[in-house]
């Protein structure tokens, strides 16, 4: 095991803050600026700007993306061990009782009536222009969607929230936001023929605008670029009423800066409207990965920028942080605290960077390797990080700052660029280049399970809920 950490005072303006191999620190003071925030509820806000919802529409019979392969369902499951904890449908025990002491299923019917999050991943084939569902308990292709009227937006980050509703960005200009409902129950009988018309697994692929699963979808507002950075709200689940507080929760969406200008619009999540315009200056840099917070703000690295971003949920404003390094993906631990993977400098310089937001500093966990992407923190507060240069998985140890492995191997891999923690705890890695998803065993390092028939998968975020469930008190159940 290797353990190298050294903090590193948020930087800012020209003056990169890179620590050199012996660990010294620049500190400078993080810089704010005010957002300029904009409420565009009104049905005259944007003229660009337009929600549509697409299912049963059957206003767009382009189905040229069903050619995308011509095989079935071609999962290829290995013996491992199949773990057996689950976290969801929670059992306390009810202590006021006096009389049995047997546990008491706290909320479990209003669970079972409202639903919760089923247990899927969702990766965008960000090259054919569909995204693909996938059980986790089973890696089984479960349904395959249309994103867009045009694959060429390229879908590529996904969100998935507590109902288990998937939000997914068009990394290209002009492709906006989809939303996808996780379960049947969440889908809109449109046709009104008493059954919902959606897909059921690989080679059920409908038509865009006549699959009723595909809730809506958002046009890209004005001059922003596609689609990069996007995340849920927590829906805060009350436990006294068993209901969730916000059973609609809204989603942020950052896009791709045009003139040095990042847009972000915090959408309704139930209709797509845009709720709030934010600008955020962001000069050369490119909007990347995205999270939430237990208070749900939104955070967001700026590659080349090199910034981390935050905005405040209630206020709008604009938190912008130089980082040490470049950053790629970003995750969010319990504690609230932000984890940036840095990716381009190489071996023995790329790192896995929290932020502390109590002292405002960075502080980095040396990789001996380099070119880190996506990542995810699991419930014992492993960060789990797709490494490029080599290919492979890095395993950190984030309560004790320490690198348990920098090279878990992926059979077979190529370009690793997405992680994702499922209920059960088991690690998705997802392989653009060898157009794969990896279920991993986190213990053992064991593929479970490998899941083929993706095409350029480019997904690196929340892609099973598992990053909002860690963030959010109290949870379901």
């Amino acid at each position: 095991m290797v353990g190298l950490a050294v903090s590193l005072a948020a930087c800012s303006g020209d003056d990169s803050g890179r620590d050199d191999a012996s660990g010294s620190a620049t500190a400078t003071e993080s810089a704010t600026a005010t957002a300029t925030a904009t409420t565009t509820a009104s049905s005259d806000s944007d003229s660009d700007s337009t929600s549509t919802m697409t299912g049963g529409s059957g206003s767009d019979s382009d189905s040229s993306s069903t050619s995308e392969s011509d095989s079935g369902e071609s999962t290829t499951t290995s013996d491992g061990t199949t773990t057996t904890t689950t976290t969801t449908g929670g059992v306390e025990t009810d202590t006021d009782t006096g009389t049995t002491g047997e546990p008491v299923d706290d909320c479990k019917d209003e669970l079972e009536e409202i639903g919760e999050r089923p247990p899927q991943i969702w990766i965008s084939n960000t090259t054919v222009g569909t995204v693909t569902k996938i059980d986790t308990e089973t890696a089984l292709i479960t349904g395959r969607y249309i994103t867009n009227s045009a694959q060429a937006y390229q879908p590529s980050r996904t969100t998935v929230n507590d109902l288990g509703d998937m939000l997914v960005g068009h990394r290209e200009n002009g492709g906006g936001v989809t939303k996808i409902a996780g379960s049947p129950k969440n889908c809109v009988d449109l046709n009104n023929n008493g059954t919902i018309d959606t897909s059921t697994g690989f080679d059920d692929v409908r038509p865009w605008g006549q699959d009723e699963c595909v809730l809506w979808h958002q046009d890209t507002p004005g001059t922003a670029g596609g689609a990069r950075a996007v995340a849920w709200e927590p829906s805060s689940f009350n436990k006294d009423t068993c209901m969730y507080d916000n059973p609609n929760p809204r989603v942020w969406v950052g896009f791709r800066p045009t003139g040095g200008i990042g847009k972000v619009y915090r959408l309704d999540g139930s209709t797509g409207e845009i709720l709030d315009e934010i600008d955020v200056d962001i000069g050369a840099g490119l909007t990347y990965g995205g999270a939430v917070d237990k208070e749900g703000g939104f955070w967001f690295t700026s590659r080349s920028g090199p910034f981390l971003i935050h905005i405040d949920p209630v206020t709008l404003e604009v938190e912008k942080i130089t980082t040490p390094n470049n950053p790629y993906g970003v995750a969010i631990d319990k504690y609230g605290n932000p984890f940036v993977a840095d990716y381009h400098q190489g071996a023995g310089v790329d790192a896995v960077t929290r932020y502390n937001r109590e002292t405002k500093m960075f502080e980095q966990i040396l990789s001996i390797q380099g070119r880190h992407r996506g990542l995810q923190i699991d419930t014992q507060e492993i960060a789990w990080v797709a490494g490029n240069a080599p290919c492979r998985l890095v395993k950190i140890d984030t309560a004790n700052d320490v690198l348990l492995d920098d090279a878990i191997p992926l059979p077979g891999c190529v370009d690793p660029v997405g992680v994702s923690i499922d209920e059960e705890g088991d690690v998705w890695i997802v392989d653009r280049g060898a157009s794969v998803a990896y279920e991993l065993d986190p213990n053992t390092h064991e593929i479970k399970n490998t899941v083929t028939d993706l095409k350029g998968p480019y997904t690196y975020s929340d892609m099973t809920g598992g990053s909002l469930s860690l963030v959010q008190d109290p949870k379901p159940g």
